[in-house]
């Protein structure tokens, strides 16, 4: 499998026919989101892994204009390394699940960036998260 950086490039270029491929490698992937500072028992060496009875809370940027549909966003980050190197003031604690998993958690809540202020950022708004909710079941194939 492509890593997501490959997988954001290609989908620029085409997106008709890598979309497909994007929506695999990504919902797929390991992903990390920063953890609020009161969540417990989180640290980087060991990213937290959530199962369906956990609850924790998450880093979430407001966003009091109209871009991004107006919602507040939640960055997702392929690497760790890269969430830290984003944050860049201090020790983080996060949270790691596949793109699946943060999908059906986070929901049309938020408008979600992948890797922020890198090439490879991309946005994922309230119809098309809405649509891969209603359309993709974890391990099922992307049509």
């Amino acid at each position: 499998m492509i890593d997501i950086d490959t997988a954001v490039q290609r989908e620029a270029e085409n997106p008709e026919g890598n979309q497909e491929l994007f929506y695999q490698v990504f919902l797929n992937a390991e992903l990390h989101v920063c953890s609020a500072p009161n969540s417990k028992n989180m640290d980087l060496d060991t990213p937290y892994q959530a199962d369906g009875d956990t609850q924790f809370e998450i880093l979430v940027a407001e966003n009091d204009t109209t871009e991004n549909d107006g919602r507040n966003l939640v960055y997702l980050f392929d690497t760790k390394e890269r969430l830290v190197e984003f944050f860049d003031d201090g020790d983080k604690h996060m949270i790691g699940m596949n793109g699946y998993s943060w999908l059906h958690t986070l929901k049309t809540d938020y408008t979600l960036v992948l890797n922020p202020d890198l090439p490879s950022q991309r946005e994922f708004y309230a119809d098309e998260i809405e649509w891969l909710l209603n359309n993709i079941e974890e391990g099922d194939p992307i049509e």
